[in-house]
């Protein structure tokens, strides 16, 4: 459908973005906002938007998302997963291959401060790990 007459029919506002080629050959990404205007009565009198360059922010979007992979791909051929902490929150992050590496599912356990670095014990691969940490890190113990 139209995205200008979707936007007149419904009164709401609009935005889509999306990919030009230039005379030159250069793709540009652009994204359109825009919104209609009614008189009194109600009737359309126009519509009022704004068209931006966002090829900037979709060319570093897309670059980032090939590094995740890359890096996804590193960490399963390397088998190394990998953590990130943030000290006194409840915040933690897991790599994929971290779950992987030690038989977890990120559906069904969270991953604490403390299993980041102490591993749950799982049938199998992580007796080793019985004697580790028994409190939480804190920055200052770095």
């Amino acid at each position: 459908r139209n995205l200008v007459r979707d936007t007149v029919e419904s009164g709401s506002r609009c935005q889509t973005e999306y990919r030009c080629v230039w005379p030159d050959g250069t793709p540009h990404w652009h994204v359109f906002r825009g919104l209609v205007e009614r008189d009194a009565a109600g009737k359309v009198t126009g519509m009022v938007g704004i068209i931006a360059d966002i090829t900037e922010r979709k060319e570093a979007q897309a670059a980032l998302e090939k590094s995740e992979i890359r890096l996804m791909e590193a960490q399963e051929i390397s088998k190394t997963g990998s953590f990130e902490v943030q000290f006194g929150e409840d915040t933690l992050y897991w790599s994929a291959e971290m779950y992987r590496m030690l038989d977890m599912d990120p559906e069904s356990f969270v991953p604490t401060q403390l299993s980041a670095v102490y591993p749950p014990r799982r049938s199998g691969g992580l007796s080793g790990c019985d004697s580790g940490l028994t409190r939480q890190w804190r920055s200052d113990d770095l």
